[in-house]
C-alpha cells in the first residue's frame, strides 16, 4: 500500500521498476554506437566501479546496443499500462 493510500506502484505494474541507462541516439552512427558501448562496458567491468554500485546498492550490466532498445520498447508497454489502468492523461 503506497502512502496515499493506493497500491504501491510496483503492485500495479509487477516487477522491479527502476533502471538508469546510458544510450545512444538511434541516428548516432553505428561505429560511434559500438565505440561508446564498447567504453561503457570496461568502465562497467572496473572492480572499484562494481564496488561503488554495490555499496549504493545498484548493479551494473554492461549489455547491447539491441538489448537497450529491447528493454526500453518493453518499458513502454508497461508505463503505458500504468498510465491507462489509473486514467492518467496527457492534454
Amino acid at each position: 500500500m503506497a502512502a496515499g493510500g493506493g497500491p504501491a506502484l510496483n503492485d500495479v505494474i509487477g516487477g522491479q521498476i527502476e533502471m538508469t541507462f546510458v544510450g545512444a541516439l538511434a541516428s548516432m552512427p553505428p561505429a560511434l554506437v559500438g565505440r561508446l558501448h564498447g567504453e561503457l562496458v570496461k568502465v562497467v567491468a572496473l572492480r572499484d566501479i562494481r564496488e561503488r554500485f554495490v555499496a549504493l546498492g545498484l548493479e551494473a550490466l554492461g549489455s547491447t546496443p539491441d538489448y537497450l532498445a529491447d528493454y526500453i520498447r518493453n518499458d513502454l508497454v508497461k508505463w503505458s499500462k500504468l498510465v491507462q489502468s489509473i486514467g492518467l492523461k496527457t492534454d
